[in-house]
């Protein structure tokens, strides 16, 4: 359809050329039929060898643009594997080099009985025995340098220090004794003392150190 187009145009455009010419050339004489028709073989001899070298134009275009498709090839991608390998990080043993020391509980006293509980009434003058069963609960030997000493209260007419009577080794335990007679005066008597260690220090009984402990009531004797 396009190709028809083209040639019409090209003969159109010739004719109005044609015409021009005839028209610019001052002649009396008229062409003749036999050169008329030999103006227009020639145009359309040069209309058709236009037509085909556009169609062969045409032609070669598209068979350029034209291509049968390409198979290229792929070539094969090599996915690289992965392997993976654990490690083993080995923790280092802390090795304790310190020395240890071992703690010292000396002294340390444990009262395991008592006479006469504390509060107990007496009349005047009646005679007690006020003892304590103490066990070495330390790691040291008790030796007769330990002493019993006055710490407050009453003394019950008892010394200040009194010694250790025998060497007390520790698990072992010492009875301490203190002999008295009730007071005249009536009322609460009350009395604290400490046990001290060869080198001058003072403790109880337990870890807190609790002082051994009397404590009586007094009533007036009877007639």
């Amino acid at each position: 359809m396009r190709q028809k187009a083209v040639i019409v145009c090209l003969c159109i455009s010739i004719l109005i050329v044609s015409a021009c010419k005839a028209t610019q050339v001052a002649s009396p004489e008229v062409e003749t039929g036999h050169e008329l028709t030999k103006i227009v073989q020639t145009i359309y001899s040069q209309i058709t060898e236009t037509a085909i070298a556009a169609k062969l134009s045409v032609t070669a275009t598209i068979t350029a643009s034209v291509r049968p498709p390409t198979n290229t090839p792929i070539p094969p991608t090599n996915t690289p594997t992965f392997t993976i390998t654990p490690v083993f990080t080995q923790t280092p043993t802390i090795t304790n080099t310190s020395t240890l020391v071992p703690v010292s509980h000396c002294p340390l006293a444990e009262v395991l009985l008592e006479t006469i509980p504390a509060g107990s009434t007496f009349q005047q003058d009646h005679w007690l025995a006020k003892q304590w069963r103490i066990l070495n609960a330390g790691d040291c030997v008790w030796t007769t340098q330990y002493q019993i000493v006055y710490h407050d209260g009453v003394r019950f007419n008892q010394p200040l220090v009194k010694n250790f009577q025998h060497e007390v080794q520790p698990g072992d335990f010492i009875t301490i004794t203190f002999e008295f007679a009730a007071p005249q005066k009536l009322g609460n008597h009350k009395s604290w003392w400490m046990m001290r260690t060869n080198t001058g220090e003072l403790f109880g009984n337990g870890p807190g150190d609790v002082p051994l402990y009397i404590e009586i009531n007094v009533k007036k004797a009877k007639d």
